[in-house]
């Protein structure tokens, strides 16, 4: 029995050493590999998602790309020398910030003596003119024509109020007290200079959303982030497949299978998707899901996509990719270029 017991305890003893040797890490052998190389996210195809590529530099990007590169800042200057206000029109005084029009009269002729009233009343309006009570004479130097204006030059015997003239008086505002574009705009004389400053964003610090926003990146394994553009609609069944809450672009009707759109208009999420560089009718505003179109505008490629057939408003010219719209005030085309209004009866 002596021998079994000491089996026994053998085999008792070993068991727990395999135990213990199993909780230890001693048991399966695992990989020691994180998920993904480097320890970083993974897409669905098993490849990390990177955002690649150069952004511009900020220096030199005009006021659209400025504002739409991720780490630049749009900021400007208002130079030049405002014009002084005597060298302006009446309705360049009335234009210019610190001017003021006056308009002064003219006052002539040769003041009557005071010697020559013998009347204490009368003697007393001429101006410079005193009664002597105790001689009963009228003493005095009458003030000159030329010194006055108005009612007192009317009222001084012997002198002629002349036609009023107008004067700009005042002293405009210097160009670098305005800090913003509209302000500096109003200042004849003053430019605003637009500048962009500060270091754009690198494209491998983006998040894969925001990649394809910065212009000069792009990201594989990212998804597609772009909105529908202008081209054809989707098939459709019905009008809940075309509803606008989708696809702002959308009118919410179904017509021969396809989801009726909006004309020239183009669905949005950022305000880098309303490039005007690459749509010259776009504004560069996105609004309501939108890209913001100018009004009456029309692309074109060449004078015949702007034919005055399509639009009695059209010149027939196309000009910077946009056709050309005419500026003249004429009363029954009916058109209403700007400025128009209370001067075209087709502006009512």
């Amino acid at each position: 029995m002596s021998s079994f017991r000491i089996f026994r305890s053998s085999l008792v003893l070993a068991s727990i050493v395999a135990l213990t040797a199993a909780l230890t890490g001693g048991g399966c052998a695992t990989a020691n590999n994180p998920v993904g190389s480097g320890g970083g996210t993974t897409s669905g195809g098993g490849a990390e998602a990177r955002c690649t590529g150069t952004p511009p530099a900020c220096a030199g990007l005009d006021d659209f790309d400025c504002q739409t590169t991720n780490g630049c800042t749009h900021v400007g200057a208002c130079q030049g020398t405002a014009l002084d206000c005597a060298s302006l029109s009446a309705s360049g005084c009335a234009k210019q910030p610190g001017c003021t029009s006056m308009t002064t009269s003219s006052c002539a002729g040769s003041a009557q003596p005071c010697f020559n009233f013998s009347n204490p009343s009368i003697c007393t309006q001429q101006k410079g003119c005193t009664w002597d009570p105790n001689n009963f004479f009228c003493n005095g130097v009458p003030t000159s024509c030329q010194q006055l204006s108005g009612q007192a030059c009317a009222s001084q015997l012997g002198c002629n109020a002349g036609q009023g003239s107008s004067a700009c008086l005042g002293t405009p505002a210097a160009c670098p007290t305005f800090l913003a574009k509209d302000g500096c705009a109003t200042e004849i004389g003053c430019v605003w200079v637009s500048q962009c400053a500060g270091a754009p964003t690198a494209c491998a610090t983006l998040k894969d959303a925001d990649c394809a926003y910065q212009p000069g990146c792009s990201c594989a394994d990212c998804g597609s982030t772009s909105s529908s553009s202008t081209g054809g609609g989707p098939v459709c069944h019905g009008q809940s497949d075309c509803s606008p809450a989708q696809d702002a672009c959308r009118t919410g009707d179904c017509i021969n299978g396809e989801c009726t759109r909006l004309p020239n208009c183009q669905a949005c999420v950022k305000q880098v998707q309303c490039n005007p560089h690459q749509q010259a009718c776009f504004t560069g505003n996105c609004i309501d899901g939108m890209c913001q179109a100018k009004p009456s505008c029309q692309a074109c490629s060449a004078p015949a996509d702007c034919n005055t057939t399509t639009s009695k408003c059209f010149t027939g010219n196309c000009v910077d990719q946009s056709c050309e719209v005419t500026t003249m005030c004429t009363s029954g085309d009916g058109c209403c270029p700007p400025g128009c209004a209370g001067l075209d009866t087709d502006c009512n």
